[in-house]
């Protein structure tokens, strides 16, 4: 989080493009130690000349002990580039605020925006611009443009890889996340196998998890399409096809939605018996409801209303932490099959 001073202007010792060290307050304002300037912490600031001809807003740390206000990183600037500014005299300091600093007031588990995307058979995959707190609910973390990653070890930037250690594999769910430097403030996307405690590059003490993917047999990104929480994949992926379902209350771990987290799955199925009033229980994770057993039950989500005939369902479940669902028949003597088509994931709004 940036900090603030309140009235905090002051002549630096040069111009150019060297950082800025503190000589003398600009009359009517504090100086940085007056002001109450904190060693370590990053600090916005704007730098302008005398003629307001060349000007420059961007942060960096403070060193108490130099005086000095590190340039760090560059919003804005009179060139109309993120490039530190050639100052052919020395400026005027002043330590302001900006309009994403009002990101910098936490609000618990909030996040917008950072959707996931990729077109599938593809090692990359995007994240939009957004906001987020992070998990720990101590700064708000802000990604202001699209960025692009791809599977490789992780490297900032976009275009750049994101896996936090080893190498991808095929077959496997993804965890991504925002994280964030607070010492720089960069913010970047990184992904991996722990859906609660990721390996972090070196300098980066944030992070939030904003969604999971999963790779294909290439270890490439099977394709889905996110809509907020919504997660809908391109194709179906079943879960179970079987000519003997069991009769007592089984648990089912899914492949279609991630493992270390509980999420809402989106199921179709069909349920077929050759004799009518044959019925299947689809239940929650973590649910120990059992079929009524009689034609008048209302525990059921399906039921063959004639023989031979399929009896075709749609349901929403709660999965429980290791992405299990429950089902059970009323006979050996049927077929069931389910697909995955999607899930819900609330990405951490609930902590």
């Amino acid at each position: 989080m940036p900090g603030f001073l309140d009235v905090c202007r002051f002549n630096p010792a040069l111009g150019g493009t060297t950082d800025w060290t503190y000589s003398t307050v600009v009359q009517g304002y504090q100086g940085p130690s007056a002001a109450g300037a904190v060693n370590g912490t990053v600090y916005r600031y704007r730098a302008e000349s005398a003629d307001l001809s060349q000007w420059e807003i961007g942060y960096g740390a403070y060193n108490s002990a130099t005086g000095i206000f590190a340039r760090s990183v560059v919003l804005f600037n009179s060139s109309g580039t993120t490039a530190k500014i050639n100052f052919s005299s020395v400026p005027q300091v002043a330590i302001v605020a900006v309009a994403e600093d009002l990101t910098a007031i936490v609000l618990r588990s909030y996040l917008a925006g950072l959707t996931l995307s990729t077109a599938g058979s593809s090692a990359t995959f995007s994240v939009a611009a957004g906001v987020a707190g992070d998990s720990t609910n101590a700064d708000m973390m802000t990604l202001s443009g699209s960025i692009s990653k791809t599977t490789s070890s992780w490297t900032a930037g976009s275009g750049s890889g994101a896996l936090d250690t080893g190498a991808i594999a095929n077959n496997t769910w993804y965890h991504a996340y925002l994280i964030k430097r607070t010492d720089t403030q960069i913010v970047d996307v990184l992904i991996s196998l722990s859906a609660t405690a990721p390996a972090l590059p070196a300098n980066y003490t944030l992070a939030r998890r904003i969604g999971s993917m999963k790779t294909d047999g290439s270890a490439h990104w099977l394709a889905f399409t996110q809509y907020g929480d919504n997660f809908i994949w391109s194709v179906a992926i079943n879960e179970i096809s079987t000519s003997s379902p069991s009769t007592s209350l089984t648990s089912v771990t899914l492949g279609g939605v991630p493992p270390g987290i509980a999420t809402i799955v989106h199921i179709r199925g069909i349920y077929t018996s050759a004799t009518a009033g044959n019925e299947v229980l689809m239940a929650a994770g973590d649910e120990t409801s059992t079929l009524d057993g009689t034609s008048s039950g209302r525990n059921r989500t399906a039921e063959v209303a004639t023989a031979s005939i399929a009896s075709v369902f749609q349901i929403d479940l709660q999965t429980n932490a290791s992405a299990q669902v429950k089902y059970q028949s009323t006979t050996t003597s049927a077929t069931l099959d389910f697909n995955t088509f999607g899930w819900i994931d609330r990405r951490g709004r609930d902590a």
